[in-house]
């Protein structure tokens, strides 16, 4: 080293950042809030396949959390009737495989049910036109009970791209689909009676063409 030459204290030392304050790791629960809830896929066909509710003639499958129909034995095609309200149904596709379908309950069919003694149907709204009253007769008496219709409500149907399937079942008579966010979509009513020709009650209202 040179005479009269300093070195300076902290040559070769390297010098330590300021600390930076310790980053918490996230707790379980903000990381379970932050992953988005995948609802699993449950289709018509598996609730029946383990609890089958079918007489020959109605298919029937409320409050089942049911999220699509799915594929669907052939022995069930000769449907009439399908009650699939209150679960979480995000479209309708599949209900081709139902050519004979009558009467679908995807909503809320209360309004058939009110007690009217004046009307033969039993519970039949008193504003309901003849035929109107014959099929709700006829989906008394198939559904087996007036609590079967009376549990019915929401799904979570919400645009014409999901219910294109109604095209294809052309002896659809009776529809209930209230309670649905589709329903509050403009000219929802007439979409909809456009699409089944043979409609004659949507929603607990007699249809006029």
């Amino acid at each position: 080293m040179p005479h009269g030459s300093r070195s300076s204290p902290t040559k070769g030392i390297r010098l330590r950042s300021a600390a930076r304050p310790a980053t918490r790791a996230p707790g379980r629960a903000a990381v379970a809030a932050k992953k988005p809830t995948v609802q699993p896929r449950v289709t018509l066909g598996s609730v029946l396949a383990h609890a089958p509710n079918w007489d020959g003639t109605k298919l029937s499958a409320v409050q089942k959390q049911v999220t699509e129909l799915g594929d669907l034995p052939d022995s069930f095609t000769a449907a009439n009737v399908l009650l699939v309200s209150r679960n979480n149904l995000r479209h309708l596709d599949g209900l081709e495989q139902l050519p004979h379908l009558r009467v679908l309950s995807a909503g809320d069919l209360t309004c058939l049910l009110r007690p009217q003694p004046r009307v033969d149907a039993p519970g039949l709204c008193a504003h309901a036109t003849p035929a109107c009253a014959r099929r709700a007769h006829e989906l008394f008496q198939l559904s087996g009970s007036a609590a079967g219709i009376t549990a019915a409500a929401d799904n979570v149907l919400a645009s014409w791209g999901e219910v294109l399937s109604l095209r294809a079942c052309t002896s659809l008579e009776v529809i209930a689909l209230d309670n649905n966010p589709l329903c509050s979509l403009p000219n929802y009513r007439a979409h909809v009676i456009n699409m089944c020709p043979r409609l004659h009650t949507l929603d607990g209202k007699p249809v006029s063409r």
